[in-house]
C-alpha cells in the first residue's frame, strides 16, 4: 500500500466545536418560534391542567355534528387547546373538528388580532406530525388559514425533517399559486426549497432548481448563502461540476466551510486536482491562535485523495500527503459529511433578521402582548449556516 492509500486509510476526524450537535431539523426551534411555543405550553399546563379534561369532553360535545347552533368554539379555547394538546389521536383529531368549526364560524366576521396559522402549525412540528399538517394546509374549508409566511415556513421545515422532500416543492408551488403578501421569493423558503431539491437529486428536480435558481437572479433576489450551496451541490451531484463552480464562485466569500468543500471536489471532477490540493491548503494560512479554526469534513479529504491517487502524478501525491499531515495535525479534519454541514440547523441571529432572512417568522402571536428582548443564538461555524 502506499502512502497515499495509507494515509486516506488512517484519516482520523476530530470533533468539530465542543457544541456542535446533531441537528435534527433545518431551522431552529427558536428560528421558526417553537421554542417560544413550547415555553407556552408550560404556562397552559401549569394553569390548567387540572381541568383538562373537563375542557377536552366539553370541547367535543361542542364539535358534535348535532350540536346546537349556539355551541360555538372562543378564540380562547382554541388557543388553549392548542396548547395542551398531547401526542395522541384524540388530541389531534379534537384538534382539526375545533379549527374547522372555529374557522367556519368566523369566515365572515371575526373579532381580535390573534392570528392561529402560525400557532397551529408549531403544534404540528412540536408533536411532529407532517401528514395532519398537511392535510389540514391542503383543506379547501381552512382556505386562508395558513396564508402567512410564518406558517409555510414551520410546514415545510416539519415536511423537511421528516424526509417529505417532494410535499415541501408541492407547498411552495401551493403558496406561488396564491399570490401572497409577501411575495413567491421569501429567502426562509428559498432555503428550504432548494434543500428539497438538492435531497431529491433527480434531473427533473435538478431543472426546476436551475430555473427558479435563474430567475431569483433575473429578478435581483440575492438568494441567501445556504441557498447557493444547496444549488451548487445539486449541479456537483447531477454532474455538472462546471455550473457548481460557477454557481458557487458567485459568494463574496470563498472561504466559507461549504464554499470551499464544494470548490475542491468540482475542481477534482474537472481534473484540476492541482488546484483542489490548493483549495484544501488554503485553511493552512489564515489561522491565528484567537481565530475559528477552518475545517473540512473527511468524506471532502478522502474523495480528493481518491481523485490524486487517479491522476497518477506522484507529485499530486507527494503534495496531498503532506498537507494532509498538517490538516490532521492541526485538527482541520471534522467528523462530518458535506451533507451534514449543506443540512446543519439554521439559527437566526439578530443580524440575520435585520436582513430579513426570516422575516420575523418567529414574532407572531407570542409576542402580541409583550416584547422579549431578541436573544442572540450565535455559536462558532454559525456564520457558515445559511
Amino acid at each position: 500500500m502506499n502512502n497515499l492509500s495509507y494515509l486516506l486509510c488512517r484519516v482520523k476526524p476530530v470533533s468539530l466545536f465542543r457544541n456542535y450537535q446533531k441537528i435534527r431539523q433545518l431551522y431552529s426551534s427558536a428560528s421558526i418560534g417553537v421554542e417560544d411555543y413550547i415555553a407556552a405550553r408550560k404556562r397552559y399546563d401549569e394553569n390548567f391542567e387540572l381541568n383538562a379534561s373537563r375542557f377536552r369532553k366539553k370541547m367535543q360535545e361542542v364539535c358534535r355534528d348535532d350540536a346546537p347552533p349556539t355551541s360555538l368554539i372562543f378564540t380562547e379555547d382554541l388557543k388553549q387547546m392548542v396548547h395542551i394538546a398531547k401526542d395522541n389521536s384524540e388530541d389531534v383529531e379534537l384538534v382539526e373538528k375545533m379549527l374547522s368549526k372555529f374557522h367556519a364560524q368566523n369566515s365572515h366576521l371575526r373579532f381580535g388580532s390573534y392570528v392561529f396559522g402560525p400557532v397551529v402549525m408549531r403544534m404540528f412540528h412540536y408533536l411532529n406530525k407532517p401528514d395532519e399538517a398537511l392535510k389540514a394546509y391542503k383543506d379547501d374549508k381552512m382556505n386562508g388559514f395558513f396564508d402567512q409566511l410564518s406558517s409555510h415556513i414551520v410546514l415545510m421545515d416539519l415536511l423537511f425533517n421528516n424526509k417529505m422532500y417532494y410535499d415541501v416543492i408541492d407547498v411552495y408551488k401551493i403558496m406561488v399559486s396564491k399570490q401572497l403578501s409577501f411575495g413567491t421569493h421569501p429567502k426562509s423558503v428559498m432555503v428550504l426549497v432548494f434543500g428539497a431539491y438538492y435531497k431529491l437529486n433527480t434531473p427533473e428536480h435538478y431543472d426546476e432548481a436551475v430555473q427558479l435558481f435563474n430567475k431569483l437572479n433575473e429578478r435581483g433576489h440575492s438568494p441567501l448563502r445556504r441557498v447557493t450551496t444547496f444549488m451548487a451541490a445539486l449541479a456537483l451531484n447531477q454532474n455538472n461540476p462546471h455550473l457548481s463552480l460557477e454557481i458557487i464562485s458567485t459568494l463574496p466569500n470563498q472561504l466559507y466551510v461549504l464554499v470551499r468543500c464544494i470548490k475542491a471536489l468540482a475542481l477534482c471532477n474537472l481534473d484540476r486536482i492541482e488546484d483542489a490540493i490548493s483549495v484544501i491548503k488554503t485553511v493552512l494560512k489564515f489561522d491565528a491562535p484567537i481565530q475559528t479554526t477552518h475545517t473540512f469534513p473527511s468524506d471532502v479529504i478522502e474523495k480528493v485523495g481518491e481523485a490524486v491517487e487517479k491522476s497518477g502524478s506522484k507529485q499530486l501525491m507527494t503534495d496531498y500527503d503532506r498537507i494532509c499531515k498538517q490538516l490532521k495535525a492541526q485538527n482541520h479534519i471534522v467528523e462530518k459529511t458535506l451533507d451534514d454541514l449543506l443540512c446543519s440547523e439554521v439559527v437566526v441571529t439578530p443580524s440575520v433578521s435585520k436582513t430579513q432572512t426570516t422575516l420575523n417568522i418567529a414574532m407572531d402571536n407570542t409576542h402580541a402582548n409583550h416584547k422579549k428582548a431578541v436573544r442572540n443564538y450565535y455559536r462558532p461555524g454559525l456564520e457558515e449556516a445559511v
